[in-house]
């Protein structure tokens, strides 16, 4: 087996998150079907919820293990934790014959229904559990772009039995395909016509769609300066004419699991360092999702100063890695502003909104926040363009609060007012970015969600605010955006 993932996590509830977004990164890249997606989804996260809930704490970790085989994705969860022991609990405590899918305990006739074929085992005092995914028989899409006739055919006719290629000897019509469709390959002539591949390299990597894209050169030219010139582009491999079948091949599929390995290269150090759950004042804070994982496009900030705590919870336009940039910049900047005199709270979103459409990392880019002052249980709140947030009351009344204020830049001269709340003992206030919603097809707001959890589990929920989460999580193949839920009590 080709080991593509294998990393620890601490069981914690950002690794739920942190979690599902590599298995669905990387199954989406791997041509699994989207019923194994969210097959995989649901019993990843079920077996997790209940180690998260059983454990304790960071002190106990899970590795998770996403392999490859010629026909499979193989993925393995390995735990050394107590609370569940395969063999007493599968044979004793559970029937499994009469085929009802139950939550609880650990899923075990929801993983036996959808994967009838996992295993489960105890080696060396730690818990083993895998299960397979069958690969489609889908071929990797390779745009290929040379002006010469002869080389574009030769290559197309070596590649086209094990992927779809697409031929171009005109670089702009190339160009248009690739802003247009997914790629997994691009082999590429250094010389080209009316564009030198440099520069047609560049303009590529500026399309977030084709962000894991592996690059090969196929050239004429094997001097040590244009190869350099090329790796200094950014490019996986390079190839010098005339080029044999089997080397080729060998390149293309060396390059296409770097890249697919590369797509969920996840920091350790960044999961390592991130709290979820954090203190405001007199009130507590609990985050989940991308905000957690410290991942895509959204952004949260918090600051302590005196006896005012000062939140900024946003969403930057866009999802992925070129979301992932802009936000890291965007809250850095937040930060810097946070921790500057100010008046008030209208005081800082008006100077926000005077500077922010300013600075370079924003001059493509929208953001969507909530600015939140924070004294005891008193909260003044600030909505710019982003979903209106809720209380959720002790017994499950959601209200929306606020009203929604112009996006920043939209309107230069317009003066962002605040908005005041006292937040009753054992009610909870809760915000998310709009990815939370857009993810399921049938919410268009936050209450819209959490009003149909309530319908369907009003119990669910009680008190566990980290069942809120779990209850909003969609089908694994359904996540089209970044999503993230703060919640304060």
């Amino acid at each position: 087996m080709n080991v593509l993932f294998y990393r620890r996590f601490n069981l914690i509830w950002s690794t739920l998150h942190s979690v599902r977004e590599i298995l669905l990164t990387l199954l989406a890249t791997m041509d699994v079907e989207n019923d194994d997606i969210d097959n995989t989804g649901l019993v990843v996260t079920e077996y997790l919820t209940n180690l998260i809930r059983h454990s304790e704490g960071e002190d106990e970790a899970v590795t998770l293990v996403i392999g490859r085989t010629l026909n499979s994705i193989k993925i393995e969860l390995i735990d050394p934790t107590s609370y569940f022991h395969p063999t007493t609990s599968k044979d004793q405590h559970t029937d499994l014959a009469d085929g009802e899918l139950r939550e609880g305990g650990m899923g075990l006739a929801l993983i036996e229904h959808y994967f009838p074929d996992f295993r489960y085992f105890e080696k060396h005092g730690k818990n083993h559990f895998s299960f397979a995914l069958p690969l489609k028989k889908v071929k990797n899409r390779v745009v290929i772009i040379d002006d010469e006739h002869a080389s574009l055919q030769l290559v197309n006719a070596y590649l086209e039995r094990d992927y779809d290629c697409h031929a171009f000897t005109d670089e702009h019509q190339a160009y248009q395909y690739l802003m247009a469709h997914n790629v997994d390959l691009l082999l590429i002539d250094m010389n080209l016509n009316a564009m030198l591949a440099d520069e047609f390299i560049s303009n590529i990597k500026q399309l977030s769609h084709l962000n894991n894209i592996g690059i090969v050169v196929i050239s004429g030219d094997g001097s040590r300066e244009t190869m350099l010139k090329a790796h200094l582009c950014g490019v996986d491999d390079y190839l010098v004419k005339p080029v044999k079948k089997e080397q080729l091949e060998i390149v293309c599929e060396r390059v296409k699991s770097r890249c697919v390995s590369r797509s969920v290269n996840i920091s350790k150090g960044e999961l390592a360092a991130h709290k979820d759950q954090f203190e405001l004042g007199a009130l507590s804070a609990i985050s989940f999702g991308n905000v957690a994982a410290g991942s895509g496009g959204d952004v949260l900030v918090s600051v302590n100063k005196q006896d005012h705590s000062y939140v900024f919870f946003g969403d930057v336009m866009g999802h992925g890695e070129s979301a992932n940039r802009v936000a890291l910049q965007l809250k850095g900047y937040i930060l810097g502003l946070l921790n500057c005199p100010f008046d008030s709270l209208a005081d800082f979103v008006n100077g926000l909104a005077k500077s922010l459409p300013n600075q370079d990392f924003m001059q493509q880019s929208l953001v969507t926040f909530i600015a939140l002052e924070i004294s005891e249980r008193h909260i003044s709140l600030i909505n710019a363009g982003h979903p209106l947030p809720i209380v959720l009351s002790q017994q499950h009344i959601v209200t929306n609060i606020g009203n929604s204020q112009p996006l920043l830049g939209l309107d230069r001269d317009y003066e962002y007012h605040s908005e005041c709340y006292q937040l009753e003992h054992g009610h909870s206030l809760v915000m998310a970015t709009d990815g939370l919603f857009e993810n399921h097809e049938n919410c268009f707001e936050l209450q819209q969600l959490v009003e149909a959890i309530n319908t369907a589990n009003i119990s669910a929920i009680g008190t566990d605010l980290s069942q809120l989460w779990y209850k909003c999580l969609p089908r694994l193949s359904k996540e089209i955006d970044d999503s993230s839920l703060l919640v304060l009590n």
